[in-house]
């Protein structure tokens, strides 16, 4: 199984923004920048920071809190619990929707390479990863990313129109940043460099402090880091590249569309592997 990103949940604005849905004992209010995704306009919002799961049991008995990362910026990384779920420990790195597997696999915790461990069938696994975690919450589809980074009218900084989002290094982390659709960039902040562009600039390009990313957030940028892949096999890339879920299905569900940057660009790709190989888990 390729474990894919699933990090910052989006949260639609169809929702009356004093009732979206928070999780347990997390009472932060999300990202406040809003992002269009589609031409029709619907726009999202973003959780303030990436999901955590907290293991409370073990096998069949297991389930979970859900909690968000204390900040944008944070991931757990080589955390045992990204591998193997402990009682006790937090888990960041998730699977697609293995909602019809048997305890941990139906979360998308832990890898494991038995295609039976993550659904019976199609429509065990074939839905929105959001909505397992709590109503109003959802993930964004593969034309949605696509929208978001490549077509949405966007605001204009440092002479670029329709900015939309520039790598950077963030309090020493590397990653994505998204820039909402209205924002006035603030005159004592660095402009980013690099924007909507792949290849000709990294993430040491554009680089911020803690207060200036403060400043930043509280204007409705996210930031997303490059959190790497479940470190059961392969490469983890922690802090290289960055591999986030989308909802959308390719190669008859055998994979899930993803959003992936690297210091080298920022694209959505048809990949992540349901039962095969291990990757990246959000």
């Amino acid at each position: 199984m390729k474990n894919i990103g699933l990090a910052l949940i989006a949260l639609s604005l169809l929702h009356a923004c004093s009732k979206l849905p928070l999780l347990d004992n997390d009472c932060r209010s999300p990202v406040p920048g809003s992002f269009t995704v589609d031409a029709s306009g619907k726009k999202v919002i973003f959780a303030s920071g990436n999901l955590q799961a907290h293991i409370i049991g073990s096998g069949d008995e297991l389930s979970v809190n859900w909690g968000f990362a204390s900040w944008q910026g944070e991931f757990l990384g080589s955390s045992s619990c990204n591998v193997t779920p402990v009682a006790g420990g937090t888990a960041d790195l998730f699977g697609w929707a293995a909602a019809g597997s048997p305890s941990a696999e139906k979360f998308g915790i832990g890898y494991n390479s038995d295609p039976s461990h993550y659904g019976s069938s199609v429509s065990d696994v074939l839905q929105d990863w959001g909505p397992l975690i709590g109503s109003g919450w959802r993930t964004l589809s593969d034309n949605e990313w696509k929208f978001l980074l490549n077509k949405r009218a966007g605001p204009r900084i440092g002479g670029v129109e329709n900015a939309r989002h520039s790598r950077a290094t963030v309090d020493g982390v590397r990653g994505l940043i998204l820039f909402p659709d209205v924002i006035g960039w603030p005159s004592d902040i660095p402009l980013p460099r690099g924007i909507n562009q792949c290849g000709s600039y990294n993430y040491a390009d554009t680089a911020y402090g803690a207060g200036q990313w403060q400043i930043l957030e509280n204007l409705g940028c996210v930031f997303l880091p490059a959190a790497g892949h479940n470190p059961a096999k392969g490469n983890p890339e922690y802090g290289k590249t960055g591999a986030y879920i989308s909802s959308s299905s390719k190669d008859n569900w055998r994979y899930c569309r993803r959003m992936i940057f690297k210091e080298d660009g920022v694209y959505t790709v048809g990949t992540g592997h349901l039962t095969a190989e291990p990757q990246r888990r959000r």
